[in-house]
């Protein structure tokens, strides 16, 4: 009976653990695809400059699906919806192995996007379900460090597949893993439906409350602010490293190790300050970090070894992003939550392909291939840098005064 009863009702660690396993296998789905670009281009006669569309087009498509979905996730079994997303990113993710070309190619990883998409959505917001507050910190930190363990283990590995056996092996590890994780999502995670009983009393989520709710607003802002800060860079760190900075192109594969061993340990390093200093505090300690990394590497000269700046800048890019994932956890109610995961996925795919495109237009390339303009994109990170500070410390204002309305109402109400 007690083993019934524990299958049933798994641990808080379990669920966090199963859903980093999640965010994980969407993670190296995604992320081994741009660098196996040249296999594309080479196996399936893709002209070089158009294999950068496939890693783009899945964003894309996730961007679409989660706009799409939102007003939709929060009225079904959440662990019912994962179950399916997974199907389908599994389905697709198996099928590109059968790609014959360019455009039967691009259709697969249009199809992985838009079951990838909102499976990362609903695996926070399960994970939002089962976490109280005050260990928040910590279970958004181990969520989020499925992209550095992405980028350390899951994507050299598909390399090295692609290497040892063809470009079609990561496919099919990534497809048969997926499965696997369904298995036990199967298993382990027992339905996921206590939200509905609170879409009775209140509508669940819709893209109309994100926009109308200033709330909800404020938290799709610093979304926004943080993503864009980064992304004005994260595209041409390589380029810049290499031919600004002088870094050798044998050893950028190491550099990218060592800035997500950074990421990784900052992150759960992180999740614990939150839980103790509260989201305001790190955000600030973050900035500060950010500031000084923007001033010293990407404004010239560089002060600090290559090293130190990418490594550093990871950190406090890490850093950011966990204060403000888990202030964003604490906006939506139970019956709202996949939805505004969903728009917020939406705003943090779409905000970087805005930062990109900026930034593109921004620098130029001369006769040695060193990037032009730096400091006018590095101006325009300091901007956002500083100003998401002062966005996190409004936001968390409205959410305590919000508190303090919702508890003074319950106390009328008895």
């Amino acid at each position: 009976m007690d083993n019934k009863a524990s299958l049933a009702a798994p641990s808080e660690r379990v669920i966090i653990l199963l859903m980093v396993l999640v965010q994980f296998i969407n993670m190296v789905d995604y992320m081994m695809v741009m660098p196996l670009g040249p296999d594309f281009a080479k196996a399936l006669s893709i002209p070089v400059d158009e294999a950068g569309f496939i890693g783009g087009v899945y964003t894309f498509a996730a961007a679409c699906m989660a706009l799409l979905l939102a007003n939709r996730l929060d009225r079904v079994d959440r662990r019912l919806a994962l179950l399916c997303c997974l199907a389908g990113l599994a389905i697709s993710t198996f099928l590109a192995t059968l790609a014959t070309g360019f455009y039967s190619l691009i259709a697969t990883r249009i199809a992985a996007g838009l079951f990838g998409g909102p499976a990362a959505s609903l695996a926070m917001a399960i994970v939002i379900d089962h976490v109280p507050d005050e260990r928040r910190g910590k279970a958004m930190a181990l969520l989020m460090s499925a992209f550095p363990t992405a980028a350390v283990i899951g994507v050299p590995l598909g390399l090295e597949l692609a290497h040892w056996f063809n470009w079609q092996a990561p496919f099919y590890l990534v497809s048969i893993s997926t499965l696997f994780v369904m298995m036990l999502i199967f298993w382990v995670l027992p339905p996921q439906s206590a939200h509905l009983a609170a879409a009775r009393k209140t509508p669940p989520f819709k893209m109309t409350t994100a926009l109308t709710d200033p709330i909800m607003r404020q938290g799709l802002n610093i979304t926004g602010t943080a993503i864009c800060a980064s992304f004005l860079f994260i595209p041409h760190l390589s380029p810049y490293i290499q031919f600004n900075l002088g870094y050798p192109r044998e050893e950028i594969g190491t550099l990218y190790m060592i800035g997500g061993l950074a990421t990784y340990i900052i992150m759960h390093v992180t999740g614990r300050l939150v839980d103790r200093l509260g989201p305001v505090s790190i955000t600030w300690l973050a900035a500060a970090g950010s500031l000084t990394i923007i001033f010293t590497g990407f404004m010239p000269p560089a002060v600090w070894p290559v090293m130190v700046t990418f490594a550093g800048f990871m950190a406090c890019n890490a850093m950011r992003n966990v204060a403000v994932q888990t202030t964003n956890s604490r906006i939506p109610a139970p019956q709202q939550r996949a939805g505004y995961m969903a728009a917020q996925s939406a705003v943090r795919h779409l905000v970087s392909g805005f930062a990109v495109a900026i930034s593109t237009l921004i620098l130029t390339t001369n006769e040695t291939g060193a990037l032009e303009h730096m400091t006018n994109v590095a101006w325009l990170s300091v901007i956002l840098t500083i100003m998401l500070p002062w966005q996190v410390s409004r936001l968390h204002r409205s959410l305590t005064l919000r508190k303090q309305q919702q508890a003074e109402k319950r106390a009328l109400a008895t």
